[in-house]
């Protein structure tokens, strides 16, 4: 059973007696096998949160913050990694900007590239971390003005903590937790 079928079947079950239902009250599964799934779950999206976590705080180890020197460009790359969407694509397929670090390559790959909200606020989160005030969080007559100087200048991604939080997994929370625990600047 795929992922999202087994999400599915699970999705607005009830418990009754010795049956999990469905919205429609038709028997799902037994108790002890909605059990055993919402387990297998909860240690799944534990272990997503953990691997992000430890990947943000290796960055934040390489980057050497406490000790006021490191490889920041490095430091960059392992922080952009450490978010799963990021590093599937740059698994996939490479995606520029990210080995070597180059924030306007990563800008423009992540603006065409990422199509849902969570993968756009971990590339949004990157970015702040590298510059708060960079080109990819103007919006208004700001935004205007720099299409007028580069017509070909991607679309903003300002990072938004609340958004951030709402539409990010465990394995995204779970760096940007890593990074929060000590937290560097580019």
């Amino acid at each position: 059973m795929s992922e999202d079928d087994r999400r599915r079947r699970m999705k607005g079950t009830r418990l009754v007696g010795d049956f999990a239902l469905t919205p429609d009250g038709e028997p799902n599964m037994t108790r002890a096998q909605f059990e055993a799934q919402l387990q297998a779950e909860r240690a799944e999206q534990a272990e997503a949160f953990e691997r992000g976590r430890r990947g943000a705080r290796k960055a934040g180890e390489v980057r050497g913050f406490r000790s006021g020197g490191g490889d920041v460009a490095e430091a960059m790359t392992r922080l952009a990694l450490s978010f799963h969407a990021i590093r599937a694509e740059h698994e996939a397929a490479g995606f520029p900007g990210v080995r070597p670090w180059d924030p306007e390559a990563f800008w423009r790959a992540a603006a065409e590239r990422l199509d849902d909200l969570g993968s756009e606020q971990a590339a949004a989160f990157v970015l702040s971390v590298w510059n708060s005030t960079g080109p990819w969080t103007l919006q208004g007559e700001d935004r205007q003005q720099l299409l007028a100087e580069d017509p070909d200048c991607p679309r903003a991604l300002p990072f938004e903590h609340a958004t951030a939080l709402a539409s990010w997994d465990e394995g995204h929370r779970g760096a940007y937790v890593g990074w929060a625990e000590d937290p560097w600047w580019g």
